[in-house]
């Protein structure tokens, strides 16, 4: 699974910048394989996001202000 940071503004001031760990979203493919026949499962993982800086530079917000804050918008 790929990791990627990201920088958003901060929810509260606007001014601040935060960093995000952003776990991406990916397939998984598996074969099985029985006397009733061959078969495919596919299955996908969802992506998730986690607030990585501990407060806002700006405004002094804390990553758990942030983070439930996004969560309640459904940004994250």
């Amino acid at each position: 699974m790929p990791l990627d940071y990201d920088y958003w503004p901060c929810p509260f001031c606007g001014e601040g910048t935060i960093e995000l760990m952003v776990k991406k979203g990916a397939f998984s493919a598996k074969r099985t394989a029985c006397r009733a026949g061959r078969g495919v499962t596919i299955r996908k993982t969802k992506s998730e996001s986690f607030v990585v800086s501990d407060a806002c530079p700006s405004c002094g917000k804390k990553d758990e202000e942030i983070e439930k804050k996004w969560r309640e918008e459904g940004l994250i």
